[in-house]
């Protein structure tokens, strides 16, 4: 009987996914054409970031993270001939607060407005912490029943704020990576009518299960604590606050509820802007707009209660190097179709990058990855008068060491647990490998200091700080 049951379901679910995707094909960054929307009002007195003038090249030979597998160098003339082919629509590097880097591909410019699916899930996740400041919501721990009744009934009255913020609601809906019950949901006439109807699977508080339809519920109930629509809430603390340059649009379902889980689009250089207000604490021009604690808990890694510790408040933070997730400040906002917002308040770095696809890409770990590289000439290359400073130990968080030495131009590693020697030959300014023990070594440089090196072996990467 059970069989039975999961044939169906599937059955169904193949319909009706070949039906959506007969009418409206599979979710696209110009899905604000499909839905009715609301629009979020740019402001009268638009921040403009200031332009470098340095002369700044992204590194030609770099390795892209790809999904789960190695990382992997592609024969193509150039970066931009790689982000060209990979679907990229935009790519924009800021650091210390000004534009480094800044690029749009495959028709697409800096005037373009696209749908950013669930980098939506941070902006909604932002206003939730100022619901919170503002007395709207008591604390994480309220329960969801407070504010949906529905939810006071089928063993649902346990899930709290922190577990929609944490994706640990245990409710019975899955949808990372499983489109046919994102379309499900997507193409809704009434969301909030199925929100209301989910049942439960775990425990709240026991298992990490992505759920778009989680976080739709957390916007319905910061919707009806503050009385305020998500478009105008949005407009009223972020949008209007941060100068944002361009309107955006929200995008909802019949009813006229906004799809706060994926239904946001902007233009790029505005997502960079929210990326900057994380980068600073959830401060802006003086003004404290997101409460500092909601940002620092966003970086916050941990498995306490069911939680993954590469997802906090609707971030993700499974960055680059892979090593060890918790003593990291990194994180990014993802979305379908490789859409991030990534922040690193290590380096003051915010890279932003829309496109069409992901092309087997992650671009979470390449953004937060190329953030490592030196992109200005001041930040220095290894060259031959400079390399001598290379010489010496390095250490890593696990109290593994390395040791480097440079003679005659010529630079050897060794593992102190090690019982071999690893030759290193340049692959570029700042990389270097020995391809006899698969081992490439980046080194991290800021303003000509050597600060540290991370290691690739395999698919594991270590960062390791110079003694």
């Amino acid at each position: 009987m059970k069989r039975l049951y999961v044939w169906a379901m599937c059955l169904f679910y193949l319909m009706f996914t070949s039906c959506t995707a007969i009418r409206y094909n599979v979710p696209n960054v110009t899905d604000y054409k499909l839905f009715d929307t609301q629009t979020v009002q740019k402001s009268e007195n638009p921040f403009l970031f200031p332009r470098t003038n340095s002369n700044v090249n992204l590194p030609d030979e770099f390795l892209w993270a790809m999904g789960n597998k190695d990382d992997k160098y592609f024969e193509y003339a150039t970066p931009e001939m790689f982000l060209e082919a990979t679907g990229t629509h935009s790519l924009i590097i800021i650091r210390n607060d000004s534009v480094l880097y800044e690029n749009y591909f495959n028709g697409f410019n800096a005037d373009s407005i696209q749908t950013v699916f669930s980098v939506t899930k941070a902006f909604a996740s932002a206003l939730t912490g100022i619901a919170i400041e503002e007395g709207f919501i008591k604390n994480i721990n309220q329960p969801v029943s407070d504010f949906i009744p529905a939810f006071k009934e089928k063993g649902r009255d346990k899930i709290t704020i922190n577990n929609l913020l944490q994706m640990t609601s245990g409710v019975n809906q899955k949808d990372f990576r499983d489109l046919a019950r994102l379309l499900w949901f997507y193409y809704a006439k009434d969301q909030e009518a199925r929100c209301e109807k989910l049942k439960m699977r775990y425990e709240p508080g026991t298992e990490f299960q992505y759920s778009s339809m989680t976080t739709q519920i957390l916007g319905m109930c910061v919707e009806r604590a503050t009385g305020k629509k998500f478009a105008e809430y949005l407009e009223e603390k972020i949008w209007q606050p941060l100068g944002m340059e361009y309107n955006a649009l929200v995008s909802t379902d019949k009813n006229g509820s906004a799809k706060q889980y994926g239904g946001l689009s902007v233009r790029p250089i505005d997502m960079a802007k929210f990326g900057t207000l994380y980068l600073n604490g959830g401060e802006w021009n003086g003004k404290q707009i997101i409460p500092k604690s909601w940002v620092e808990a966003t970086q916050t890694r941990d498995t306490i209660e069911g939680r993954s510790p590469s997802y906090s408040h609707c971030f993700w933070l499974d960055t680059y190097p892979l090593e060890n997730v918790f003593n990291k400040n990194d994180f990014f906002a993802g979305g379908f179709r490789g859409q991030v917002i990534y922040s690193n308040p290590d380096n003051n770095t915010v890279i932003v990058r829309t496109g069409n696809k992901e092309a087997g890409v992650h671009w979470g770990r390449s953004l937060s990855k190329l953030s490592h590289f030196p992109l200005k000439t001041t930040d220095g290359f290894i060259n031959e008068e400079n390399i001598a400073q290379l010489n010496g130990k390095y250490k890593n968080n696990f109290g593994r060491e390395l040791l480097l030495s440079v003679v005659d131009g010529k630079m050897v590693m060794k593992g102190l647990d090690e019982d071999y020697e690893s030759e290193l030959k340049p692959s570029s300014k700042v990389t270097f490998e020995d391809k006899l023990h698969n081992k490439k070594v980046l080194v991290n440089m800021r303003t000509n200091k050597i600060l540290g090196l991370i290691l690739e072996q395999g698919k594991e990467s270590y960062y390791y700080s110079k003694n």
